[in-house]
């Protein structure tokens, strides 16, 4: 007997939840749909495109990129995913630098942050006299 695994995608990088999700037989997604299983592009990085790694007839990896934003993101909404691909959501240049830029102004708005919290426990024994 045969052992038929299921057919899967995997969204990796920055996404808000980088998983591998089932493609159930009969159904079609395209690019911004497998980008919607995963959560999302992240916020901050703000990524400008998207890459499908996809496996050929004989065995070799091709890629092709996609643009997320603009006005129209045509090609990633007609892009159909496939059983097998990996999508994934690469740093560039201006993704590392909106990142970076972020986790400085975290650190420093919290490190201007500081609270003082006192408990008196002190009792006034001349009340119970």
């Amino acid at each position: 007997v045969e052992r038929r695994s299921p057919q899967v995608f995997t969204v990796i990088g920055l996404v808000n939840r980088s998983s591998t999700f089932v493609y159930p037989p009969g159904v079609k997604y395209n690019l911004l749909q497998a980008l919607a299983f995963a959560g999302g592009v992240n916020d901050i990085a703000a990524p400008e495109y998207a890459r499908i790694y996809r496996q050929d007839s004989h065995g070799n990896i091709i890629s092709a990129s996609f643009r997320l934003k603009g006005s129209m993101p045509i090609d990633a909404s007609n892009t159909i995913i496939q059983p097998g691909d990996v999508v994934a959501v690469e740093h560039n240049f201006n993704t590392r630098t909106r990142v970076l830029l972020a986790q400085m102004l975290r650190i420093t708005a919290g490190m201007n942050v500081y609270a003082t919290y006192r408990m008196d426990t002190s009792f006034d024994d001349a009340s119970s006299r």
